[in-house]
């Protein structure tokens, strides 16, 4: 089997049969599109920001950088680093309206690293069995179906990869959408934070965690009027005053 279907990608192949080969032998753009196709993008894809190419180059520079050898370059500079100056200048990933373009393009990059080293390209988690033995997942993994559990498992898998190339810091969910996206495909679930949040997202958002160490930051306490040091929290609202009663006229 080529490098990448075993691996944690999902089993739909959106481009079908005649898939173009690209690069290496046995990696095909079907794998990629059954995670992001180019009709994905809004603003990034030019004439001279093309789809294939930005793969290729991702590719190439997981090529020349094994996992282990030297830390690898970081997001957005890997997803760009075989493209010439010109056209790197051309995707523009500090413009507001590329925001979820630069997203597509760090999910394409994960593809990138586990297409040329498969089950080697995550520094966690290639045995199951190394995943049920950190307990926080055993206890997520006893409430699940096996069909969930193996969507866990290949999101544990991703969310170890892209902690490599992106800070958490800020990126918080970002790193949720591409690891479900890169381990359910484009048609997956989106999973959303805060409040009434659902079971599968608190599980995922506990794999975030337990992976990058980056738990949420205590809330402040209410601030004194007029600034200053944090205080308290302030005290519960007096109860309202009664309103007095009105006299009829006259």
């Amino acid at each position: 089997a080529a490098p990448g279907v075993a691996a944690g990608f999902p089993s739909r192949h959106g481009a079908g049969r005649g898939a173009k080969s690209i690069v290496m032998e046995g990696a095909h753009l079907a794998r990629l599109h059954a995670v992001v196709r180019p009709e994905d993008f809004r603003v990034l894809l030019t004439p001279r920001v093309q789809f294939e190419a930005l793969y290729e180059s991702m590719v190439a520079h997981s090529r020349a950088h094994p996992p282990g050898s030297e830390k690898p370059a970081r997001f957005p500079a890997a997803a760009l680093a075989g493209l010439s100056p010109e056209d790197a200048a051309a995707a523009d990933l500090k413009d507001a309206d590329n925001r979820a373009d630069k997203e597509l393009l760090f999910v394409m990059l994960l593809v990138a690293h586990v297409e040329v080293y498969g089950a080697g390209a995550f520094p966690k988690y290639a045995d199951a069995a190394d995943f049920l033995a950190v307990e926080p997942y055993a206890n997520l993994l006893a409430t699940a179906d096996a069909a969930e559990q193996s969507r866990l498992l290949s999101f544990a898998r991703f969310m170890s990869l892209s902690l490599l190339l992106r800070r958490p810091n800020a990126n918080k969910l970002n790193l949720l959408s591409a690891a479900a996206r890169c381990s359910e495909g484009r048609g997956g679930r989106r999973y959303v934070t805060g409040s009434g949040q659902t079971a599968g997202t608190r599980a995922r958002v506990a794999i975030f965690e337990t992976e990058s160490g980056h738990l949420p930051a205590p809330r402040m306490r209410a601030r004194k009027e007029g600034g200053g040091a944090a205080t308290a929290p302030a005290a519960a609202p007096a109860a309202r005053r009664r309103a007095p009663e009105r006299t009829p006229a006259g």
